[in-house]
C-alpha cells in the first residue's frame, strides 16, 4: 500500500487539517465491558454481542477493540461527548424510545458544566460540612 501526503492529519496554524479520516478504518461496537483509569492511561475494552441472553443460555460477547489513551485525553473526550450531547439533546432524544430518553435525560442532568465560581462555592460547602463533622467529634 502506498502512503501519500493526503493520508495524514496535519496541524496548520493551530487547526488540524483532517485528511486521514478518509482512509481510517471504522470499528462498530455495541458496548464496553471494562473501563479502567490509571494515573497515566485509561483503558476501555469494547465488545459486540454475538448471542443474546435466553432462558437457556447467557449473553455471549466478543471483545473487538481495546482502546488505551492518556487519562487526561480520556477525560477530555468524555467531557466533549457529554457537552456535545447536551447541546444536541433534542436531536439525540428524537430517535429513542421512552426508556432510552429517560436514561439519556438522567445522564445529561448529572452533567452540568460548572463555572469556577460554582466550583469554589461547592468546595466551601464540602469544607463546611467537614468542619461541622469535626465539631461533633
Amino acid at each position: 500500500m502506498t502512503t501519500t501526503q493526503n493520508d495524514f492529519d496535519t496541524l496548520e496554524n493551530a487547526t488540524f487539517i483532517l485528511k486521514g479520516r478518509l482512509t481510517a478504518p471504522t470499528h462498530f461496537v455495541e458496548g464496553f465491558t471494562q473501563l479502567s483509569f490509571g494515573t497515566s492511561f485509561a483503558k476501555i475494552l469494547f465488545h459486540n454481542v454475538i448471542e443474546h441472553k435466553t432462558a437457556e443460555a447467557p449473553e455471549l460477547r466478543r471483545a473487538e477493540q481495546y482502546l488505551t489513551l492518556p487519562t487526561v485525553l480520556a477525560i477530555e473526550l468524555a467531557h466533549l461527548l457529554l457537552l456535545t450531547a447536551k447541546h444536541a439533546q433534542a436531536h439525540v432524544l428524537s430517535g429513542l424510545n421512552a426508556a432510552e430518553q429517560e436514561k439519556i435525560r438522567s445522564i445529561l442532568r448529572d452533567f452540568q458544566p460548572v463555572t469556577p465560581e460554582q466550583e469554589l462555592a461547592r468546595d466551601e460547602v464540602v469544607l463546611m460540612t467537614d468542619l461541622e463533622k469535626n465539631k461533633l467529634n
